[in-house]
């Protein structure tokens, strides 16, 4: 008996041949490479295992990590040349102070191996309005080995996320102090109205002041409202 072969369009098959996409047989190789990079979360820079850098994606070159050609942050390498030993993918996230960043990404820049075009790699210009948590670029960084001498390092900011992390720690400690202050109040003032029951002029005083104060911890418990929303507007966007 004769044992039929696989279907022309068996997932398994795709990328078994040199020059073939992954994504089947008739699927453009470059092209198709590109448009993934291109749709990714996370930016990506290829280098082999002494860090010497064969593509940066478009997402990746604003961060300015790179220099002639060579990744220059002495966190990524330590973890390329960990994954280079034993090929165990790492991640990690790391703390860069953008002073330290935007001075190196004034005079970085990437030498394509295979086309030799430059290109700058230059640090994002902070903008009115808008910070970062104490001046630092928070990076979150995945390393793994992707062929006998080829490293994938794909990166995340996360630097609006722990600004934001940071914006409501503080937040939630100031306004649970503040809560403390109208509560008490309300009740101090509500024991004064009590002791105040014969006297109509003391009554109105401290009924318009337990008033003011209940509309200050009704502001504070709808400013904490609208931190929720803050929160889970990203995950529902």
């Amino acid at each position: 008996a004769v044992e039929a072969g696989p279907a022309p369009n068996d997932p398994s098959t795709f990328g078994a041949s040199k020059n073939t996409s992954l994504f089947g047989p008739r699927v453009p190789v470059q092209q198709t490479e590109r448009q993934l990079i291109a749709v990714m979360p996370e930016a990506l820079i290829v280098t082999d295992a002494l860090a010497t850098v064969q593509y940066v994606s478009p997402g990746a070159q604003r961060f300015g990590l790179i220099e002639d050609s060579a990744m220059t942050l002495a966190e990524i390498r330590d973890i390329l040349k960990l994954v280079s030993a034993d090929s165990v993918v790492r991640e990690r996230e790391l703390a860069i102070p953008l002073d330290r960043a935007a001075r190196a990404a004034g005079r970085r820049t990437f030498v394509s191996p295979t086309t030799s075009d430059r290109t700058l790699m230059p640090f994002p210009a902070l903008k009115a309005g808008k910070t970062l948590p104490a001046d630092t670029l928070y990076l979150h960084v995945r390393v793994g080995q992707i062929a006998d001498d080829s490293f994938a390092i794909f990166i995340s900011d996360m630097s609006e996320q722990r600004r934001f992390e940071i914006m409501r720690r503080d937040f939630v400690t100031n306004v649970s102090h503040e809560l403390k202050t109208p509560a008490g109040a309300i009740s101090l003032l509500a024991e004064t109205i009590g002791d105040a029951a014969d006297d109509p002029d003391a009554v109105r005083y401290f009924a318009g002041r337990i008033t003011k104060e209940s509309q200050r911890l009704a502001e504070l418990v709808h400013k904490l409202i609208e931190l929720q929303r803050a929160q889970d507007a990203p995950a529902m966007s």
